[in-house]
């Protein structure tokens, strides 16, 4: 069976990543065997800071959000569309900074027919991202309200993690915080014929707490942690209706090591430079 093999380190970057508009990201677009991967990702260098206060009686409407800034976003829409008491208070901060991105990118082409005339071949694909972009984001909320019904959603994404409450209540006293932290993440696509795999690891970390206090229609709260496939590796969905008492810390984290090249395989016999580098000198 005859064969071609070709190994690319991308780092010109000029196949496969394009950077975007007034901030720093990387659009990737492969196929190989009958299958197609894109993956667009993007930052920036900033800082944002909100604080903010409401206080008073009648309508109220509130959209807030935050579009996917290295794997982190957010989205809050609140509203109470009838007469209300309403004392509403938020502080938001956002810090993002650019750094390095590096794509490894190894193609095959096999031939799988010795007959000149009828020549078939097998492709594959497999891309390796490795960004290192630090992100750190905290949303302080508080809300106490008492009238016909006030309606609040939110929900907080890093990387795949998910915290997202939903509420309509009538009377209201809701405390929460957010904060995910991100500073390294790893992204391996692999492509055959008809079949697409990826894997997202990162160095990331989630908290959000809830101290809660309300009467009315529906509470309900939803807590996934993804996989590193993108499945749902845990999950939590609580629903409660009528008068609800709720205190919660939730906490995810994950933790990314990637080893030099020259350490991705372990020796086989306890002696040498791996050993020593793990357990020094000692015996056991």
């Amino acid at each position: 069976m005859g064969g071609i093999r070709l190994c690319v380190m991308i780092l010109l970057l000029f196949l496969l990543i394009y950077p975007s508009a007034a901030r720093m990201g990387y659009d990737i677009v492969a196929s190989a065997g009958g299958s197609t991967f894109e993956l667009h990702r993007s930052t920036k260098y900033m800082s944002f800071s909100l604080d903010s206060s409401v206080r008073g009686s009648g309508n109220f409407s509130r959209l807030n959000s935050i579009s996917d800034i290295a794997g982190v976003s957010s989205k809050e829409a609140t509203s109470c569309t009838k007469n209300g008491s309403l004392n509403y208070s938020e502080q938001i901060r956002l810090i993002t900074k650019e750094g390095p991105v590096l794509v490894t990118a190894n193609l095959a082409s096999y031939n799988l027919s010795e007959l000149p005339a009828n020549v078939v071949f097998k492709d594959s694909a497999y891309i390796t991202v490795d960004e290192q972009w630090p992100t750190s984001f905290a949303d302080l909320k508080k809300i106490a309200y008492k009238g016909h019904r006030i309606r609040t959603r939110e929900r907080y994404e890093n990387n795949g993690d998910v915290v997202a409450t939903s509420l309509d209540s009538w009377t209201l006293a809701k405390d929460s915080l957010y904060r995910a932290f991100n500073n390294r993440t790893i992204i391996l696509a692999s492509l055959a014929q008809q079949e697409v795999k990826l894997d997202l690891a990162s160095n990331r970390t989630s908290y959000y707490g809830l101290n809660l206090a309300t009467i009315g229609e529906l509470t309900n709260l939803d807590v996934i942690k993804r996989g590193s496939s993108g499945e749902a590796a845990g999950r939590v969905t609580q629903d409660y209706r009528g008068t609800q008492k709720m205190n919660l810390a939730i906490r995810m984290n994950d933790l990314v090591i990637k080893p030099p090249v020259e350490d991705q395989w372990l020796e086989c016999c306890p002696s040498g430079s791996m050993y020593e580098r793990l357990f020094g000198n000692q015996s056991i």
